[in-house]
């Protein structure tokens, strides 16, 4: 993985073998990046993306390996709960048949690379447990 802060954009490239949501995490840490915007694209081996439901306050995940796939879409947010890196972020990959998955990333392993662009934005937001949905939401 390697990143590098342009004008208030971090760029990065995860490379084969890595999880992209761990190379995110990493380096949005070492850049001290506290709240910002994703969005990138990438090949992976394997995904793992997922649904929630309110009802079971459960993720539903789906593993998609083995094949060569394509990050259609990246996005999400980087926030913190507690003071500490917070990504939500959420994937569509395509698979090599023409069709499309996704849903909450889980994993996203690289097979070829990634490119990855985080929208810096000053200031924090935290996030907090929200017992009546079952998911860590943003707190103003």
């Amino acid at each position: 993985m390697e990143s590098k802060v342009i004008d208030k954009t971090l760029i990065l490239r995860a490379d084969r073998g890595e999880d992209l949501l761990e190379a995110l995490r990493e380096a949005c840490e070492q850049h001290r990046v506290k709240l910002g915007v994703v969005t990138g694209i990438g090949a992976v081996d394997r995904a793992v993306v997922g649904a929630f439901s309110v009802e079971t306050q459960e993720y539903t995940k789906h593993t998609y390996e083995n094949m060569e796939m394509e990050i259609l879409s990246f996005v999400g947010n980087i926030s913190t709960m507690n003071g500490e890196y917070y990504g939500h972020i959420h994937a569509t990959v395509g698979l090599p048949d023409g069709t499309a998955v996704g849903g909450h990333a889980n994993e996203l392993r690289i097979s070829a690379t990634s490119e990855v662009f985080v929208q810096i934005i000053q200031g924090e937001v935290d996030r907090a447990f929200d017992e009546r949905v079952g998911l860590n939401t943003i707190r103003f």
